[in-house]
């Protein structure tokens, strides 16, 4: 077993996913190329919420701007 980041997995097993199922859906939102206000209307959130999901996830993804974060959810979907 492996711990990493309050993980712990076996080797050769995928990590769980440290997303929640509404950042996935923000992050494929952003990713999409969608505003925030879009976002937030599709998904029934403020967009203050939207504001929120998204700093959490460029937090959890190690990544500092919209384009870093679609590259890495365009690349976790291949």
């Amino acid at each position: 077993m492996l711990s990493h980041a309050g993980y712990r997995h076996e080797v050769g097993r995928r990590a769980p996913d440290p997303l929640t199922k509404r950042e996935r859906q923000v992050a494929e939102k952003l990713a999409q190329g969608m505003a925030v206000k879009e976002i937030a209307a599709e998904l029934g959130l403020s967009p203050k919420t939207v504001h929120v999901h998204r700093a959490n996830l460029l937090e959890k993804l190690g990544v500092s701007n919209d384009v870093e974060l679609a590259r890495r959810m365009f690349d976790s979907w291949q």
